[in-house]
């Protein structure tokens, strides 16, 4: 597991938004356990679930949470384990299907869904203030009390400025990005571009295919994989806008589909990496993160590998990773989607046969087929995150 999750752990686009700013005096004088790369890695890969995370601020809410114990029996907030989650809670948001209670990267990324949901529902709620602060208010005593308050309850009051102050002090570390470490951008990456308006209702539909594949992430993978061009070619025959390998797609793409017809290549990306979830899940590692590299590598070099990405791969990883927060806005009434006429390629069996007539109606968008379980907020709303926007 730390081998593939350490490949995100660098990522500086990751660990974008350190300099977040807070309400309330912060108390430097907190010090914070050290934490170790594999446990540092876990942390960021669940930064990505939505941008108001950052990994020192996850770290911080460990810290005060658990003391960063994985085997806590009783927590601050009444709960158990790294993150402090309940019974309810984890039964809720565990990660992905058959999670080990024990697991830390299960645990971590748990909690991360759970804030990110917290998040959401406040914002709908029009609670003002600090999201992250209302966030770890609503997560110590109740999303109600917060609401309720219309701010930070007294019973979370002391809870919320020990997290605030931890996650200042990792923020400082340089494995963080602080003093002498690695410089933490500021602005998204340069070439990151916006999702067309045209892939919103798709990379929507490929995001619920299960629990564990976001629409951020979708729309990560197809930034990643092609830079949103449905035409692209690969450099070894990958097609379309997600890129997808011509064993991949004879798996998991839609029998009378084309990987260069975007309205069948997006939703088919979720498709494939909610399969792959549970397809590896015999290699140990983050199920996400291994799912990724096959859709990049294939399956079977993952199992060969034992997890750990090739240099490609690790690149590949890398750009989504950056690209997630840079993909989780779109327009608000977006049209439907359009199907484009796909160009020819001579070597693309696809492509041999008659096309279909121009006169003849388009086939409509299908909906992916459901696996697993929905998260509680689905909603155009929450548009590319799930759970619910920050």
């Amino acid at each position: 597991m730390a081998i593939v999750l350490a490949c995100l752990a660098a990522l500086p686009a990751v660990v974008a938004g350190i300099g977040w700013s807070v309400s309330a005096a912060v108390d430097d004088n907190l010090t914070g356990r050290p934490i170790p790369d594999h446990q540092l890695a876990e942390i960021v890969s669940a930064t990505s679930s939505c941008p108001m995370l950052t990994p020192a601020r996850v770290a911080g809410q460990l810290m005060a949470e658990s003391g960063l114990n994985s085997t806590a029996v009783r927590t601050k907030s009444g709960g158990r384990g790294i993150a402090g989650l309940d019974d309810q809670d984890w039964k809720r948001w565990a990660p992905w299907p058959n999670a080990v209670r024990t697991d830390s990267s299960a645990n971590i990324l748990a909690l991360a869904h759970q804030m990110c949901d917290l998040s959401g529902q406040l914002r709908v709620a029009n609670v003002p203030g600090d999201r992250w602060r209302l966030s770890l208010a609503a997560f110590r005593s109740g999303l109600t009390a917060v609401e309720e308050e219309r701010g930070i309850p007294d019973s979370a009051a002391d809870y919320v400025d020990e997290a605030v102050g931890y996650a200042s002090y990792y923020a400082r570390q340089p494995k963080f990005g602080g003093p002498g470490g690695q410089p933490v951008p500021t602005t998204p990456p340069a070439n990151a571009k916006p999702l067309p308006a045209e892939y919103v209702q798709p990379v929507l539909a490929a995001g619920k295919v299960c629990q564990q594949v976001t629409p951020a992430a979708v729309a990560a993978v197809l930034m990643a994989a092609s830079g949103f061009q449905p035409n692209l070619l690969g450099r070894n025959g990958e097609r379309g806008i997600a890129q997808f390998r011509t064993d991949l797609w004879r798996r998991y793409g839609p029998a009378d589909g084309s990987a260069w017809e975007p309205a069948d290549a997006i939703p088919a990306v979720g498709t494939a990496l909610c399969t792959l979830i549970t397809e590896l899940s015999a290699i140990s590692g983050d199920p996400y993160v291994l799912a990724l590299s096959a859709f990049r590598m294939g399956p079977d070099a993952v199992r060969q590998a034992g997890g750990t990405p090739n240099a490609a791969t690790h690149a590949f990883l890398g750009n989504v990773a950056s690209y997630t927060p840079t993909t989780s806005s779109t327009p608000d009434s977006p049209p439907p989607p359009q199907r484009r006429r796909r160009p020819h390629h001579p070597s693309d069996p696809q492509h041999r046969g008659p096309r279909r007539p121009r006169h003849q109606t388009p086939r409509q968008h299908r909906r992916p087929r459901t696996r697993g379980r929905r998260p509680a907020t689905t909603s155009l709303r929450s548009r590319l995150r799930t759970p619910a926007t920050p």
